[in-house]
């Protein structure tokens, strides 16, 4: 009978001490990885310079490729900047239009922006070239650029493919 209350206790004492943890994973929320400027990154938003709001690159910019290299131009709604993006968030200082033509340039970066042969062409660091698909009428849009702050510029759809 001993025993049997000895290894009881014995049980009963191993039982008591031994303590359960409670594994809990706080996981965060999807939509909840905001950047330092409130842009929902896996929501594919991004901070744009250019039109001073979070947004997501292939819906209001134009797509320019190289090879199998892509990047994205955004314009400013009054058509003075251009900002050119990968979707990181490293941010690219804006080009600004020169004065009376269709070129945004910016000289500290050597990057350039303007219209060639109705496709939208973007040099970065003055050796890279990037090519949009034929936009004539987007260029048209932002070369007549006359519309008020709620006017709207139908973007041109991006499609897949290289660059021609």
């Amino acid at each position: 009978m001993k025993k049997i209350l000895c290894c009881f206790a014995i049980l009963l004492f191993a039982l008591v001490s031994c303590k359960t943890r409670q594994v809990t994973t706080a996981g965060r929320l999807v939509g909840a990885d905001r950047d330092p400027r409130g842009c929902i990154r896996s929501a594919g938003y991004t901070w744009s310079n250019a039109l001073h709001s979070c947004v997501r690159i292939w819906d209001a910019g134009v797509r320019l490729e190289r090879e199998r290299e892509t990047i994205f131009v955004i314009f400013s709604k009054d058509s003075l900047y251009a900002e050119l993006t990968d979707g990181t968030p490293v941010e690219r200082p804006l080009c600004r239009r020169v004065k009376g033509t269709d070129v945004w340039r910016n000289v500290k970066t050597r990057d350039q922006v303007l219209f060639k042969d109705d496709r939208i062409c973007a040099t970065v660091c003055d050796s890279v070239t990037y090519y949009s698909e034929n936009c004539i009428d987007y260029i048209r849009q932002l070369q007549n650029k006359r519309w008020s702050e709620n006017d709207s510029i139908v973007q041109p759809e991006n499609k897949q493919g290289g660059a021609k």
